[in-house]
């Protein structure tokens, strides 16, 4: 950290040429000799040695002015110092062999590599069906939805929309916008204009978010905006990549990404405790059901629905411990780090496994590689090629601008980590009339938010069936591609590719047909023949001729046991219903 402003020498030799040096208090602590000043000893000595380092200095003030810190430091100098051997062995446990200093060089690479390809999947998956939700004939229309927020009651235009939506409020722009951000994500991974390209990825996908209205209303939607916002600050600004010449990280653009990610995943834990309405989490019987009952199960679903009760209760317990208590090690010594890192990775994984949850598993993965420094990284490749894509260990100075920018950033970011976390786990009115007013300010912008996935579990499954009719009578049903419908229909794995409509039809089983207005526009372009909004569906029972009536249907799914399974070869069973979601309507009924 000192670089070459300081020499280090051992007393041994340092006390021929310093006279005023004791032998006994060299042997019992460091001691420090400045060219012009006090010698100073022990703790203070570290402190006035850390003061010669840049962005350092603030930790002598401390020492000096906080009340009985000087004590207590000197207190703990002094243990260490008489039990160098015990906190020898416990320091190289928690930092490992390599005390030169972390670098994050090749962690910035692969975060910023995988962070793209989030991008890419992100944008694809918007694009393959964004015809049949946005566009002209689709189920919301983008430009009725602009003219809404435009010409509405109170309307505030882009402070309630923002993006750049409103250079051009039609489908085709929102088009070209999808392709943009294609384009970008390919840029940002093969290292070309890395910072240009993360603030246009930044920028249009909080675009396309916003037109997305309901069916991009997803928090990992709102991860990966803030993700990508956070990352302009890791990011140096160059034309190429240029492996081996890295700029070193700015320590607290770092500190930026982690206090996101302990965020995400403490309230992510916290939040099921504080919202737990039906008691199944704190009762660790959440997993007994949730296989069965999140939005799109997939093939593995129904095998970890029948792994035995006391399994399902260690596992959430397991939970616990990793989103509730290892958040707290983010910040701790490498090693330490390293454990909170892999414990969220495993989670992820065995999340992935047993259901689809979108790009969300795969963009807390890209997370949790900054949580591993270079060293660490470059431990797992052939040393023949390290010293191509590693860089010296120097620590980087972030002057002007960039630093005001990092530090206002990183002051915004633990502010709105406070306020968003009190939120989400008491609620929005428990905030103070500032802290609300806060939150209201900087929710459109979807940039710092709080996070609380599936904090209450829903113990049943209803599923809708839509079902047409040429003449009132005889019904077909309109099969969806992912989500449930037939009884001995596998589970799919769509992951990460998110099916927009058939996760909105999942919420949508939970109200009535009443509290979802696009669930009637989706009917009615049904009764009209929509070929885009068709396309979404994997049946149309009337291959393209348009009903005279569509009805909606509700029926309760839950997995079939084992034995059931063999007898009839079904993965479903429907056990009650079917109750009427949405009476029978025709062109001249819905309009």
């Amino acid at each position: 950290m000192t670089g070459d402003s300081v020499e280090y020498r051992p007393y041994q030799e340092a006390i021929e040429d310093h006279q005023e040096l004791n032998v006994e208090e060299c042997r019992q602590g460091v001691q420090w000799l400045p060219v012009d000043g006090i010698r100073t000893k022990n703790a203070e000595a570290v402190f006035n040695l850390l003061a010669t380092v840049p962005g350092w200095r603030w930790m002598r003030s401390l020492y000096r002015s906080v009340p009985g810190l000087r004590a207590t430091t000197e207190d703990v100098y002094r243990w260490v110092a008489k039990n160098r051997t015990l906190a020898w062995h416990g320091t190289r446990v928690v930092w490992g062999r390599d005390f030169e200093g972390s670098t994050w060089n090749v962690s910035r690479f692969l975060f910023l590599r995988f962070l793209a390809v989030v991008w890419l999947i992100a944008f694809a998956s918007y694009g393959v069906q964004m015809e049949g939700l946005f566009g002209s004939n689709g189920v919301l229309p983008v430009e009725e939805y602009f003219q809404h927020v435009r010409e509405g009651p109170g309307s505030k235009g882009w402070l309630q929309t923002p993006g750049l939506m409103w250079a051009s409020p039609t489908f085709g722009f929102l088009q070209m916008l999808v392709v943009t951000g294609i384009l970008a994500s390919l840029l940002l991974l093969a290292g070309i204009l890395e910072l240009p390209m993360l603030l246009l990825l930044w920028a249009t996908y909080l675009s396309v978010v916003v037109a997305g209205q309901t069916f991009y209303s997803f928090q990992w939607d709102s991860l990966l905006i803030e993700t990508g916002f956070l990352a302009i600050f890791l990011t140096p600004l160059r034309l190429v990549l240029r492996p081996g010449r890295e700029k070193p990280v700015f320590l607290p653009a770092l500190w930026l990404m982690w206090i996101l990610l302990a965020k995400l995943m403490f309230l992510s834990g916290a939040t099921k405790l504080t919202w737990d309405s039906n008691g199944a989490w704190r009762n660790l019987t959440a997993l007994m059901v949730h296989y069965q009952t999140q939005p799109i199960p997939n093939p593995l679903s129904w095998y970890a629905h029948h792994l035995p009760e006391w399994f399902q209760k260690a596992s959430c317990i397991a939970m616990y411990l990793i989103e509730i208590g290892l958040p707290f090690l983010v910040f701790a010594p490498r090693r330490i780090r390293f454990m909170a890192g892999a414990g969220f990775v495993l989670l992820m994984i065995l999340i992935s496994l047993t259901g689809n949850y979108t790009f969300f598993n795969l963009l807390v993965i890209v997370l949790c590689v900054l949580l591993f420094d270079d060293q660490a990284w470059l431990s797992l490749i052939p040393e023949r090629l390290r010293s191509r894509i590693s860089s010296p260990r120097t620590r980087r100075r972030c002057h002007g601008s960039r630093r005001i920018a990092v530090a206002l950033c990183l002051a915004v970011a633990v502010f709105f980590t406070i306020i968003q976390g009190w939120r989400e786990l008491f609620g929005y009115q428990s905030l103070p009339a500032p802290g609300q007013a806060a939150v209201r300010a900087i929710s459109p912008l979807r940039t710092f938010n709080g996070y609380g996935l599936f904090r209450s579990m829903t113990l049943e499954r209803p599923e809708i069936i839509i079902q047409g009719s040429m003449d009132g009578s005889a019904w077909e049903d309109y099969e969806f591609r992912w989500k449930p419908g037939k009884p001995g229909d596998l589970p799919q794995q769509v992951a990460p590719h998110q099916p927009r409509l058939d996760w909105q039809m999942w919420f949508a089983a939970l109200s009535n047909a009443r509290s979802n207005p696009w669930f009637i526009n989706l009917c009615v372009r049904l009764l009209e023949g929509s070929e885009p909004v068709l396309a979404l569906f994997e049946k149309d029972p009337f291959n393209g001729r348009p009903p005279r009536y569509i009805r909606a249907l509700v029926y309760n799914y839950e997995f079939t046991a084992p034995e059931e399974r063999a007898e009839t070869g079904n993965w479903w069973k429907r056990t009650a219903g079917p109750e009427l979601y949405l009476p029978p309507i025709s062109l001249q009924r819905a309009e």
